[in-house]
């Protein structure tokens, strides 16, 4: 799954940064904010997640678990920037809509900017991410905490895979990685498990709110 969602954040952001950056590739339009110096730490800091998300879950499956916790603990540290720079991105992108005059700022705040992309997926990692710290010593929630709140920074990519998916994209990448989850929890537990229940929720927030706004 850590490899799943490492490919569909490579491949969600392809055309307009890792494409141009790792083989000379065409930019294309990036969206709102342009590529630039904050825009390379904006990367730097959530693929710094996706290696950490790799490594640990290959330390847990190894059962090397003194230095999976001993990581852990600097992991805490990124899912920090994480939630910091994701607010950053949010902001600059609402900095760019009045820049561009699409809208003032007293039209975006508070409401527009708390339901924008950005701010609502990066609140959902915020609220996994802390469930994941707070479980930390019940491996079986722990996992699928940290699971889910990968899912919830991944669905940015996800949105951008209309290449490939089309205009379903969002529900097919995002039914790819919670199914399996589901289907798991059948299969090893007998019945889904709490923290998948409420991962499964969380994550849908910002699908719900697509298709009402």
């Amino acid at each position: 799954m850590a490899v799943y969602m490492t490919v569909i954040v490579i491949a969600g952001f392809w055309p307009t940064y890792f494409g141009h950056y790792l083989l000379g590739q065409e930019l294309k339009e990036s969206g709102l904010v342009e590529v630039s110096g904050k825009t390379h730490i904006h990367t730097f800091v959530f693929m710094s997640w996706m290696v950490l998300l790799l490594s640990q879950t290959f330390f847990a499956a190894q059962n090397n678990i003194k230095k999976h916790v001993r990581i852990g603990r600097y992991g805490i540290g990124v899912g920090v920037l994480v939630v910091v720079f994701g607010l950053a991105m949010a902001f600059f992108r609402a900095e760019a809509v009045v820049y561009l005059e699409i809208a003032t700022w007293s039209e975006i705040f508070p409401f527009k900017f708390f339901l924008d992309d950005p701010f609502v997926l990066i609140f959902e990692f915020a609220i996994l991410l802390g469930l994941g710290v707070y479980y930390r010593t019940k491996p079986a929630a722990h996992k699928r905490f940290m699971l889910f709140a990968t899912i919830a920074i991944m669905t940015a990519a996800a949105s951008r895979l209309h290449y490939i998916f089309g205009p379903w994209r969002l529900e097919i990448v995002i039914a790819s990685v919670v199914i399996p989850i589901w289907v798991y929890d059948l299969y090893k537990e007998k019945k889904i498990h709490s923290a998948t229940l409420i991962g499964t929720g969380i994550v849908s927030i910002y699908i719900i709110r697509a298709y009402l706004l």
